[in-house]
């Protein structure tokens, strides 16, 4: 009985998905007379409603994108759901778009997770472009990212081994509980799949899956954990690190200087710390190590390098990397087989 009446409802349930194809197919005919004018990149084809969201699920994403570059060339136009794009996959386009045209497609797409992880818009590397992204890049270059301040760090950066590739200066120079897991729970929720981001009214469906609530926890725990760190280097009784100032003292300092400096600003910039930090150099390591031991002679070529450089000292110092040029040989090559982030952050030219 079950089966029948499936299949008499089937007839009713194809029309009632074949009506809003239609009427979308129709639509998207009249916008693409309309657009004529415009000059687009060449892309596959797109279904409806989905566009070329069909075509990036069959391996990694990038590797996807390579395969589809292959065909279309290294400028191409995808339909990402609602949302166009373009890839760009040469060096002479990426210049184009990242140094001659850079301020016209210097700003950053509102994504569901990127606003939130962010404290909406309250970073550097997720938040739009515009005057308060401007002023807190200054500060930020200006404060933290100096000659100077990285290389106070030093001291911090040759304890790094025993933080598992963790950027530790924000924090003193020691990784707090919980901190990796919280990192790659970050990590995890920022490569999640929001439905919502590519079609506007099913971000029901994000519920139903339980993306948002995971968003969400993921939220309090970071927001939590940030709350903490700040209360505890704002605590007079705080023993101070022999190191100086790490990175959240210098943002609290900043905080009490300039009133554009709040809170929410402090949690996105350690956000980014977070995220740029955590897991790009331990990946960077473990690949470097695993291709030294698939290549044995070239393991013992850089072996041979460091043996020279150290001679019967405990381990090489910084000021000595200079002297190791095969192994930053090993290092290149490794970042160009492996990149920790193949894809860099998406850019928003506004007009969509």
């Amino acid at each position: 009985m079950a089966a029948l009446h499936i299949s008499a409802s089937l007839p009713l349930l194809l029309l009632l998905l074949l009506l809003p194809l239609l009427t979308l197919l129709l639509f998207s005919g009249r916008r693409r007379t309309g657009n004529a004018a415009w000059k687009l990149p060449p892309g596959p084809n797109t279904l409806p409603i989905i566009g070329n969201l069909h075509q990036l699920g069959r391996s990694l994403l990038h590797q996807s994108l390579w395969e589809l570059s292959k065909q279309h060339g290294p400028v191409m136009r995808l339909k990402l759901g609602r949302v166009p794009a373009v890839v760009v996959s040469s060096a002479g386009s990426a210049e184009q778009v990242l140094r001659t045209h850079d301020l016209q497609c210097c700003s950053r797409p509102r994504t569901i997770s990127t606003a939130k992880l962010s404290f909406g818009g309250s970073d550097v590397a997720f938040s739009p472009y515009g005057s308060h992204w401007r002023h807190l890049r200054k500060v930020c270059v200006a404060e933290l990212f100096t000659t100077k301040k990285t290389t106070s760090f030093r001291p911090v950066r040759g304890r790094g081994p025993e933080n598992r590739g963790i950027d530790p200066t924000a924090f003193g120079g020691r990784c707090p509980d919980g901190f990796h897991r919280m990192a790659k729970e970050c990590q995890a929720i920022f490569s999640t799949f929001f439905v919502a981001d590519y079609f506007a009214m099913l971000g029901w469906v994000d519920v139903i899956r339980g993306t948002q609530a995971r968003l969400q926890d993921v939220f309090l725990e970071l927001d939590a954990f940030y709350r903490r760190l700040i209360d505890d280097h704002l605590d007079p009784r705080r023993r101070r690190s022999d190191d100086g100032e790490d990175t959240l003292d210098a943002l609290l300092r900043l905080h009490k200087d300039d009133s554009n400096i709040t809170d929410a600003h402090i949690k996105g910039v350690l956000m980014n710390i977070f995220v740029a930090g955590s897991d790009t150099s331990a990946s960077g390591v473990e690949w470097a190590m695993t291709e030294l031991m698939r290549h044995p002679e070239k393991l013992r070529r850089a072996r041979d390098e460091v043996r020279g450089c150290v001679g019967r000292k405990a381990k090489v110092e910084e000021s000595e990397l200079h002297q190791l040029a095969y192994l930053k040989c090993v290092v290149k090559e490794t970042l160009r087989l492996h990149p920790p982030a193949p894809l860099l952050v998406a850019r928003d030219d506004g007009a969509c």
